[in-house]
C-alpha cells in the first residue's frame, strides 16, 4: 500500500507540474502576442494618419474603445505594452524546458537574427517579384548593423525603438491637411523609414522571438503531456493488474476456506449423527 501511495503522489507532482508549465507558457504567449498587437496596431496607427488624414485623437477614439480617450493614449499605450517585452523573465524561468527564444540560443547579432530566419528568407528569394534583388541576406543584415540595434546585446531594444520611431513621427505632424501631410512625407521621409524598419527588422525578430519558440514550446509542451498521461496509464495498468492479482488470490484463499468450514460442518454432522 505504502509503494502505491508513493507512485500515486509522484504522479501528482508530474501532473502539477505539467500543469503549472502549462499555464505558465499561455502566460507567456499572452504577453508576447499582446506585444506583437501593439507593435502592428502602431505602425497602422501612423498609417491611417497619413494616408485617411486622421488626427492623433481621432486615431485613439478608432483603436480604444474607452470612454476615456484622449489624444495622448496611443502614446501612452506604447510604453504600457512596452512592458510586456521586459515582464516576461519570471514566465520564462519556470518552462526552461518548454520555451527558448534568441536570447536562449544565441547572442543578438545582426547575422544571427537572419541565420534563424533562413526560411523566411528563402521565400523572399523564390518569389517571382524579387528576382531582381541581389544579396537580400546582406542587404538585410546591413540595415541592422547601420541601425546599430545589436549593439546592447538585447532584442528588446528593437521594439523599443519602434514604438519610438512611431512616436516621433507622429509628434512631428504638425499640419493635418493634405498639402501637409504630403510636405510631412517628403520633407521627414519618416513613412519610408519605418515602414523599412519594420519590415526588415520588426518582422523577422518576432519570428525568433515570438513565432518559432511559441511553436516549438507547444510541441515541448505535447511532449512533455504525453509523458506524463503514459506515466498515468502505466501506472493504472500496474495498479489494476496487482488489484486483480490479489484479488484472486484473495478470494482463492477465501473459497479454500469456505470449503472447509463445509468439510468441517459436514464432519460434526456425521459425528452428531453417529452419537446419537
Amino acid at each position: 500500500m505504502i509503494v502505491f501511495l508513493f507512485f500515486f503522489c509522484v504522479l501528482n507532482i508530474f501532473w502539477y507540474n505539467a500543469n503549472s508549465e502549462k499555464n505558465n507558457f499561455f502566460n507567456l504567449i499572452e504577453k508576447n502576442l499582446n506585444l506583437e498587437y501593439s507593435l502592428y496596431r502602431a505602425i497602422n496607427a501612423y498609417d491611417l494618419m497619413i494616408f485617411h488624414n486622421f488626427t492623433l485623437e481621432e486615431v485613439s477614439k478608432i483603436l480604444f474603445k474607452e470612454n476615456d480617450q484622449n489624444k495622448n493614449q496611443l502614446l501612452n499605450s506604447f510604453y504600457d505594452d512596452l512592458k510586456f517585452a521586459f515582464d516576461s523573465k519570471k514566465e520564462k524561468n519556470k518552462i526552461p524546458d518548454v520555451f527558448k527564444d534568441f536570447e536562449d540560443q544565441s547572442n543578438f547579432t545582426c547575422e544571427k537574427l537572419f541565420e534563424f530566419n533562413y526560411d523566411n528568407i528563402q521565400l523572399i528569394k523564390e518569389n517571382p517579384k524579387s528576382k531582381d534583388l541581389k544579396n537580400i541576406e546582406q542587404n538585410l543584415i546591413e540595415i541592422c548593423e547601420y541601425s546599430k540595434l545589436t549593439e546592447s546585446n538585447d532584442f528588446r531594444i528593437v521594439y523599443e525603438r519602434h514604438f519610438q520611431y512611431i512616436k516621433n513621427g507622429i509628434l512631428s505632424i504638425s499640419n493635418y491637411t493634405y498639402d501637409g501631410l504630403i510636405e510631412h512625407l517628403i520633407g521627414k521621409g519618416s513613412i519610408a523609414k519605418m515602414t523599412l524598419f519594420f519590415n526588415a527588422i520588426i518582422i523577422h525578430t518576432l519570428e525568433v522571438t515570438n513565432t518559432i519558440p511559441h511553436r516549438n514550446g507547444i510541441n515541448n509542451l505535447i511532449k512533455r503531456f504525453s509523458h506524463v498521461m503514459y506515466f498515468s496509464e502505466s501506472y493504472n495498468i500496474f495498479f489494476l493488474l496487482i488489484i486483480i492479482i490479489f484479488t484472486t488470490f484473495f478470494f482463492s484463499g477465501i473459497n479454500k476456506k469456505c470449503n472447509q468450514i463445509i468439510l468441517l460442518k459436514q464432519v460434526f454432522k456425521i459425528v452428531e449423527i453417529q452419537e446419537i
